[in-house]
């Protein structure tokens, strides 16, 4: 498995009619556009590209994926949308049509997408299924933050996630699950350098997250994260009883996938939020319509 978010043509061919097809948030994104040295026109003319390159490529024994730089570009288009609405509702459809045409073209049969194919659109940044943990988690972000520590902490542990699917039989070796909290909690506290406690640094992240998520998504994360997951992490890293949490009570609450899902997808969801804030601040007029003109394009050619 590929720690990247090297995608298949198809999934760039759905995006772009995606959003071509969503009149409500056309300014914006055509706004975004113009600032990129793209062009309005664009999104239907590279999803016909996307296109053209996957109905070449559908049948060959290894899928054939682009590099990240165009996962990033969506991205960069998609951060214009920020702060519209959150992006849970596109992610669906997205892999939902992806998943059809997948079927449509290549296995009827198929139950879900494969890596290259799965994705996820959180905080409007798009991201790569990894692994067989889950059908959403985890995910690698279209680029990782700016921030070296940070993202080379998150993509480590994206690939203990992902290889965590491979492990048969619960509940997990103890370290398997309990490393979530303080890698989780390291994160956190690194993306918030300002704040002097855990707890404060989860705050300002709970509550950045707000705008990006439906209630039902926050109210999850904001419980967890505000609750039980910062006593947990003391007691499994200082090895004591803490409030009356044991260390054989929280170590058993990471014992399995469904324990430490809160765990990831909050910091999954700390993580693409920061990303999209750095995409949508990014002063690249005219650069993106460059670079798609001099490399891009030609990944997705057809001859």
């Amino acid at each position: 498995m590929g720690m990247n978010c090297a995608l298949s043509p198809l999934v760039y061919a759905e995006l772009y009619r995606l959003v071509a097809a969503t009149v409500d948030w056309q300014d914006a994104i055509d706004e975004r556009l113009d600032n990129g040295g793209l062009y309005p026109e664009w999104l239907a003319m590279a999803a016909e590209k996307y296109e053209a390159k996957w109905i070449e490529q559908a049948n060959a024994s290894d899928p054939y994926l682009v590099a990240e730089e165009h996962a990033e570009l969506a991205s960069w288009i998609l951060a214009a949308l920020r702060l519209k609405r959150p992006s849970t509702a596109f992610s669906q459809e997205l892999r939902d049509s992806i998943l059809s045409r997948y079927r449509a073209d290549v296995d009827p049969g198929a139950g879900q997408s494969p890596e290259g194919f799965l994705v996820a659109v959180v905080s409007w940044t798009l991201g790569k299924v990894i692994g067989s943990y889950d059908v959403d988690l985890p995910v690698m972000p279209a680029r990782l933050p700016l921030d070296d520590a940070v993202g080379a902490a998150y993509e480590g542990l994206v690939q203990h996630t992902a290889h965590l699917g491979e492990v048969h039989g619960v509940p997990w070796p103890e370290m398997l699950g309990t490393s979530t909290y303080w890698r989780g909690a390291g994160i956190a506290e690194a993306m918030q350098p300002d704040q002097e406690h855990l707890s404060d640094a989860i705050g300002w992240l709970v509550s950045g997250s707000r705008p990006h998520l439906e209630e039902r998504d926050h109210d999850l994360i904001r419980k967890h994260w505000q609750g039980p997951f910062i006593t947990n992490r003391n007691v499994v890293t200082h090895v004591r009883t803490d409030r009356g949490t044991t260390f054989e009570s929280a170590s058993g609450t990471a014992g399995d996938k469904q324990a430490i899902r809160p765990t990831l997808l909050g910091i999954t969801q700390f993580v693409f939020q920061q990303v999209s804030e750095e995409l949508a601040n990014q002063s690249s007029r005219k650069e993106w319509g460059t670079l798609w003109d001099n490399k891009l394009v030609y990944d997705v050619e057809v001859y």
